[in-house]
């Protein structure tokens, strides 16, 4: 166990640990939770941290969640108007540039939703949504 900084002169500080993050340098909301918890366990009673910075942090993470709320229901939103456009191709011809860099056309037979994004079947193969350049 790692005794706290300063733990020998009555001030306790939090280890020196910096917690692991998803992304680079970028935190999470568990993280930045983690961060909060500590920096309120090894705060000092005496000298207790500024009540207007602690709300300021707390409004910080109430921002943090709903952003990333925002987000989420930004991608299924964008997932569902894909797949409705997409399915107004079905029977129609479509044209798209293969990695060749030529132009091909051929006829959607489907439209599905995956991890990637919108896909259509065209013939014997699959095509993002974003790649049709033409519709005939």
């Amino acid at each position: 166990m790692t005794t706290p900084v300063g733990a020998a002169n009555g001030t306790t500080q939090p280890p020196a640990t910096v917690p692991a993050t998803k992304r680079n340098d970028e935190m999470d909301k568990d993280a930045f939770l983690k961060l909060l918890v500590a920096q309120l366990k090894y705060q000092d009673p005496l000298a207790p941290n500024d009540p207007a910075a602690f709300m300021t942090q707390t409004a910080q993470f109430t921002q943090v969640e709903k952003l990333e709320q925002i987000a989420s229901q930004g991608e299924t939103t964008n997932r569902a108007l894909g797949l409705s456009a997409a399915s107004g191709l079905i029977g129609r011809n479509v044209s798209w540039i293969n990695a060749d860099g030529e132009t091909e056309t051929a006829k959607v037979s489907a439209a599905n939703s995956t991890i990637d994004g919108v896909t259509l079947s065209v013939g014997d193969q699959k095509i993002s949504l974003d790649a049709v350049t033409g519709i005939s």
